[in-house]
């Protein structure tokens, strides 16, 4: 097995028990702290995955800095 598959199933492993933590923890700050960590385990796999946050904070430049309106948010996918 590859290294990028050992780190995946990892922050894979992570994301799920977070998950499970978030809902199980009865006190809000310790859930809070799960949802924490599943955020950043989900930002590993998609950095993983090759996916950029870049081309998102260049259009929102782009949109703020033109004269036209701020397009929204789902015509970034479309």
């Amino acid at each position: 097995m590859s290294a990028q598959i050992i780190v995946f199933f990892i922050l894979a492993a992570v994301a799920v028990l977070g998950a499970v933590s978030l809902i199980v923890q009865r006190h809000p700050i310790r859930s809070a702290l799960s949802l924490i960590v599943v955020m950043v385990a989900l930002a590993g796999l998609y950095l993983l995955q090759g996916a950029e946050c870049c081309k998102v904070r260049s259009w929102w430049r782009r949109s703020r800095s033109s004269s036209t309106p701020a397009r929204s948010w789902c015509s970034l996918y479309l």
